[in-house]
C-alpha cells in the first residue's frame, strides 16, 4: 500500500498521523504486536517516523501508546511495536506519526509492506516464524 502525503504549515504541532487499521478488542495483558517495513521515498520535512499501538477505553478517552522510531534506510526494514492492555474493555489501533518542525510544510511518498497487527495470544506463530 502506497499514499502520498501533504502536510499544511499552518497545521499546528510536531506530528501527522495516519491510522494503518481498525480498532481491535484487547485484554489486560494480552500483548499486541505490530510488525510492517515501511519506506519514504521523496520526502521534504519529514524528521521521523514512528510506528504506534494506541490504545483506548472501547468509546471513550486515550490510555496510551507503545512506540517505535522507524529507521529509514533505501531499504525498507521491518519495524516491529508491541503493547500489552492495560485492561480489559479497552481497543487498541495500529498507527503511524509522521515529525516535521512545527510550522513547516512536508509532503512525500509512503510505502507499507507486509502489516501485521494482533494479539500474540491468537498468534504465538509470529514469535517462531
Amino acid at each position: 500500500m502506497s499514499c502520498s502525503f501533504k502536510i499544511d504549515p499552518a497545521l499546528p504541532g510536531e506530528f501527522a498521523g495516519l491510522a494503518l487499521g481498525d480498532y481491535a478488542s484487547i485484554e489486560q495483558d494480552e500483548p499486541f504486536a505490530l510488525s510492517t517495513q515501511i519506506e519514504l521515498r521523496d520526502a521534504v520535512g519529514i524528521s521521523q517516523v514512528y510506528l504506534l499501538i494506541r490504545e483506548w477505553v472501547s468509546g471513550g478517552e486515550y490510555v496510551g501508546q507503545a512506540t517505535r522510531l522507524v529507521e529509514l534506510t533505501p531499504e525498507a526494514t521491518p519495524t516491529l511495536v508491541v503493547r500489552a492492555g492495560r485492561s480489559t474493555g479497552h481497543v487498541v489501533q495500529p498507527a503511524l506519526a509522521l515529525r516535521r518542525p512545527q510550522g513547516t510544510a512536508a509532503e512525500g511518498t509512503i510505502t507499507i509492506r507486509k502489516l501485521i497487527f494482533g494479539s500474540l495470544y491468537q498468534h504465538p506463530d509470529w514469535l517462531t516464524g
